[in-house]
């Protein structure tokens, strides 16, 4: 809703001269930079209405009188009526998803404000809405690309937003769940056609797909669901900072990797369990434990947490004898040397294999480890295109073990 009032100031009068004023048009244009959202279509939807109708009657003669009037009411009509986007039908709230998304960059629109507006108060669910701005944005006419690239995408030359949309779409697998900040980097990094677009065009497109991205992961994205401005702030003034949204993507998608990953141990080895059953247990019992169970994840997990807990060192662990011939067996096989040190990783990573743990569980279960013990950082790593934690390899340098 915009902030003047149009049947107080009789708007639908004005006469021809009245329409040409500046003050008049500086009114209208505040009206429509500052302007607060309700759930109806308020004045904006009114003051589009009354602008259209008078333009119809008064068009004809601002146009030959005065040709840039002519085209700002042309533009305040189209502000205005996506400014009324939140009281609109769906079809109709779609359709600037699928005609007016450069005029909406250009002109700054708080979009996802709208939209979010319109998904709150709207009678359709949100899915039903959600699925129709996606349809609207994969069947947008308007063409991104110079007359003189040679795009291979689309039907028609240059492409389409909806060309490119649907573009992105295909490298996704069709997949919302692998619809985010890293894939989106991926087909930026991989896309020749998305370097053969001007600085300005692959900043449009980066908002569209950022958008796009949203409406079809929203589990992912639900941070601009509740504050819409996150978005807005993209096109109002930040623009998409690419390496920020994907490191940001990145850390979330290891962490989402390291939760599911920890969850997976903490169930299937009784984690809970063997802690609990070892609570009352001083060093020593637990470094016994540990020898003693080498063999039996269910028993040596928790233990290996608990010595962690205690603070139990590499020189500790190096003084007994049982673990101290295990790695120094295993480090010569692999080796084919007796290194100089005892490495606190390669103890672990060995002891777990001891116990019969597949890698990507040895992994993501120092991991953990490496939250407890500093010593254990930088030990494993998350390969997020096999979406597994892996070990870091070793070598031997000056005889010394190393992490490469």
């Amino acid at each position: 809703m915009s902030l003047i009032d149009a049947d107080k100031l009789k708007i639908k009068d004005w006469t021809t001269a009245e329409m040409q004023q500046a003050d008049n048009l500086a009114l209208l244009q505040f009206a429509a930079d500052n302007f607060s959202l309700t759930p109806s279509p308020g004045d904006a939807q009114e003051l589009k209405l009354i602008l259209t109708e008078l333009l119809l009657k008064n068009g004809t003669a601002i146009k030959q009188n005065n040709p840039a009037v002519f085209e700002k009411y042309q533009e305040l009509i189209r502000l205005f009526a996506v400014i009324s986007l939140p009281g609109q039908k769906l079809e109709e709230a779609g359709n600037y998803l699928s005609r007016e998304l450069g005029f909406i960059f250009r002109r700054k629109i708080p979009l996802f404000t709208l939209l979010a507006s319109f998904l709150r108060w709207d009678k359709f669910s949100f899915w039903v809405n959600l699925a129709g701005f996606i349809k609207h944005i994969r069947q947008n006419q308007e063409k991104l690309g110079s007359e003189k690239a040679d795009f291979t995408l689309g039907k028609t030359h240059p492409p389409t937003i909806g060309d490119w949309v649907n573009d992105y779409v295909v490298f996704a697998e069709g997949r919302p769940s692998k619809m985010d900040e890293l894939s989106l980097s991926n087909y930026f990094a991989q896309s020749e056609n998305y370097k053969k677009l001007s600085k300005e065009e692959k900043e449009t497109l980066k908002k569209v797909l950022k958008l796009f991205i949203i409406f079809a992961n929203p589990d992912k994205h639900a941070s601009y669901y509740r504050e819409p401005y996150l978005y807005d702030k993209i096109i109002q003034e930040e623009g998409i900072n690419e390496e920020k949204d994907f490191a940001a993507a990145k850390t979330a998608q290891i962490q989402r990797l390291y939760q599911q990953e920890l969850k997976k141990l903490w169930l299937k080895y009784l984690l809970e369990e063997g802690l609990d059953s070892l609570k009352e247990t001083n060093v020593m019992e637990s470094l016994n434990f540990v020898k003693e169970n080498l063999n039996s994840p269910e028993r040596l997990l928790p233990a290996l947490i608990l010595i962690n807990r205690q603070k139990v060192g590499d020189k500790v662990l190096e003084s007994q004898a049982t673990l101290a011939d295990l790695y120094w067996r295993q480090t010569f096989l692999a080796f084919k040397a007796r290194p100089k040190n005892f490495h606190l990783g390669y103890f672990y990573k060995i002891v777990l294999k001891q116990a019969g743990l597949a890698e990507a569980e040895s992994a993501a279960f120092t991991q953990y480890l490496s939250g407890i013990n500093n010593n254990l950082k930088g030990m494993v790593y998350a390969d997020l295109a096999a979406n597994v934690f892996k070990w870091r390899e070793f070598k031997l340098a000056d005889n010394q073990i190393v992490v490469k």
